[in-house]
This record gives C-alpha cells, structure tokens and sequence, in this order.
C-alpha cells in the first residue's frame, strides 16, 4: 500500500478493490452464498445489471443473519431479497478523496461501509474492518518510531 503523503492518503490507496456487487432483487440465500464463493462479508447492492448498473446500497452476512434470526426463519423458508432488507442509500465516495474525510463521514452515519468509485465507476469499498486495520498499523508505525 503506498499512501500519499503531501496531503494525507487518499480513499483509493486504503479502500478493498474489487469489490462484488449483486442485483437488488436477488435472494438472500443467493447473496450468502456469493459471500461464501468469495469469502467475503460484503456486497453491493446494485440496481441492474451490467456497465449500466449504479451502486445503491451494501448489504453485509450479518445483516441477512439478524434478519432471519429477528424474524423467526430460516434462509430456506425466508421469502425476503436484498432490496428488503437493505436500509437505504450507502455512502458513495470517489477514490480521489482524502481519507480522513470518509473515515469521519464512516464515523457520522455510525460505521457504514463505504462505496468507492473511480471516474464515477465501481472501485471499491471501505469497510468498518478496513478502518480498524489501518489505524492499527498507523497505530504499530508510530509506536515503532
């Protein structure tokens, strides 16, 4: 990772690329299981599909897991896709931004991940994990020194 040191790092250089998106009217059974092929907590939401599609929202395992839990059902028998559970509009920020912008919108709306875009296209996300990590290491750096 190579931050940017003039004016601070950018969301670009912290953020997880890559990032893997799933159509809004998609099972919540079909959503765990994209998490568990990829071996990630977190997807994006996504209003279509294809180069036209827009990021709308994230919608994280332990989201679909209280869900379930909270309404009594199991993954097999819950009727329920991603656009019903998801709570509205994610924060959307640009690779380009200085960092410690985003980490206080995080810190605003309570620790919400983060879409990234890059030339108004998906990057990237940044989540509450991703921001504990890098305080870590910032934190081992300066204790280092």
């Amino acid at each position: 990772m190579t931050l940017q040191t003039n004016k601070g790092p950018l969301l670009g250089d912290v953020m997880t690329s890559n990032p893997i998106g799933i159509e809004s009217h998609s099972s919540l059974i079909a959503a765990l299981e994209l998490m568990r092929q990829h071996d990630i907590h977190h997807l994006v939401v996504m209003d279509g599909q294809g180069p036209s599609a827009n990021p709308e929202s994230i919608i994280s395992s332990s989201d679909i897991l209280k869900v379930t839990q909270l309404g009594g059902h199991t993954l097999d028998d819950c009727e329920l896709n991603v656009a019903d559970i998801c709570t509205g509009k994610a924060y959307i920020a640009d690779s380009k931004d200085p960092l410690h912008v985003s980490l206080q919108a995080m810190a605003d709306s309570h620790g919400g991940t983060i879409i990234v875009l890059t030339e108004g296209a998906l990057a990237g996300i940044l989540t509450p994990g991703d921001a504990c990590r890098l305080l870590s290491t910032y934190l081992f750096n300066t204790a280092s020194h």
